[in-house]
């Protein structure tokens, strides 16, 4: 395919007839054919694959994605960026007549703008101004030519060749001249030049002023480009630096959150095996207190003093086995708490501590106790030699 398809990016089917209304106005309705996708990425994929002689594209927001902004212009720089070489036409039905011409000022912009409805004959201009040479040609009509004494001014670029023009009026001048006295010539368009030398020579001045104005006018965009370009490329930088530095402070945050994570497991892993240590400690305890009720059982069958003391004894057992019930339920609570919560550690050696506390009680009064036995057995001793 020789760039002989123009391609309509719109979702709505009413902006690929007017481009073939445009084209069957200006006669191109066989030289080109209108192709339309409903997305930039179908265009792309249609451009990878094939040639385009130019690009409408519709940068209005389907209805069903219009939650995210009515019109945006990142596929313009898309295609931009992928199709450069392919001229570029935006249109929108959501964007006001300001916001296309301030992004007409940005590096990589497109190459024409126009606001729907689209108007025939502003569609039928960009096309003509848009497409190759070799193609807006075959137009019909489109060559606007003034007949200035045989000049021809192109009305697009508005641009005249000075020393042809003064020429080309000396020479009617001259003709006119000859032909007195004749049959009147055919009537042709009004020119500037007459008679008077000095109208002439004002004439002139004033079409090379206009175009030494164009000149200056031209330059001064291309600098204005240059400089906003240079503002993009440096704003582009500083933004790959941002997101550089971003990328680099995930990774170390990351790496920290992985860390931390590690290091709670482990003082998790740690805490449990404390705490399932003190439970067999306290297993062990329990089972020598309860040895140590069997043999105050066995000393209450002939120790009636004794009796008094080994009930508040046994009361006081009954009341660390409540509170090692207490244990052992703070350390099914501190399991379960452990497995769930990393931040609890802290509050379960508290618990833990209190726990200590209580066992260093307990083993304190277990020693005060047996003291207190070995004290009775010696009184029952005494108490035996005496009534022997």
């Amino acid at each position: 395919m020789a760039r002989n398809d123009l391609i309509v990016v719109d979702y709505d089917d009413q902006t690929p007839q007017v481009a073939r209304n445009a084209l069957g106005q200006l006669g191109l309705a066989d030289v080109l054919d209108v192709h339309q996708v409903s997305s930039p990425d179908e265009a792309l994929e249609w451009l990878g694959a094939n040639e385009a002689t130019l690009v409408v594209l519709c940068i209005d927001t389907p209805p069903a994605k219009q939650d995210k902004g009515p019109f945006s212009f990142r596929a313009v720089r898309t295609l931009r960026k992928e199709a450069d070489e392919v001229p570029l036409l935006v249109v929108s039905g959501l964007a006001d007549q300001a916001t296309l011409d301030q992004h007409a000022s940005f590096p990589g912009h497109a190459d024409g703008y126009l606001r729907k409805p689209l108007s025939l004959d502003d569609l039928c201009a960009e096309f003509l101004r848009l497409l190759p040479d070799s193609i807006s040609q075959q137009a019909q009509g489109e060559s606007q030519e003034i007949d200035i004494t045989e000049v021809q001014l192109d009305a697009q670029t508005e641009e005249i060749n000075l020393a042809e023009a003064v020429s080309h009026v000396v020479r009617g001048m001259s003709n006119r001249k000859g032909s007195a006295g004749k049959s009147a010539p055919a009537k042709r368009p009004k020119t500037p030049a007459s008679d008077d030398t000095l109208a002439l020579r004002e004439w002139a001045a004033a079409l090379e002023q206009s175009q030494a104005a164009l000149q200056a006018e031209l330059e001064a965009k291309e600098e204005a480009a240059k400089v906003a370009r240079d503002v993009y490329d440096s704003e582009l930088e500083a933004l790959r630096e941002q997101h550089e530095r971003l990328l680099r402070d995930a990774r170390k945050l990351k790496e920290a959150y992985l860390k931390t994570r590690d290091e709670l497991e482990r003082r998790v892993e740690v805490e449990r095996s404390i705490a399932e240590e003190h439970e067999r400690e306290l297993a062990e305890r329990a089972a020598r207190i309860e040895a140590l009720e069997d043999d105050l059982a066995q000393d209450r069958q002939g120790r009636e003093e004794v009796d008094e003391t080994l009930a508040q004894r046994a009361a006081r057992i009954e009341a660390l086995e409540a509170e090692l019930n207490q244990a052992r339920q703070g350390r099914e609570e501190v399991d379960e708490t452990l497995a769930q919560r990393a931040a609890r550690i802290e509050a379960l050696e508290a618990e833990l501590d209190q726990a200590r506390q209580g066992r260093e009680e307990v083993d304190e009064a277990l020693a005060q106790r047996a003291a207190r036995i070995e004290a009775l057995e010696a009184e029952l001793d005494q108490t035996r030699q005496g009534r022997e």
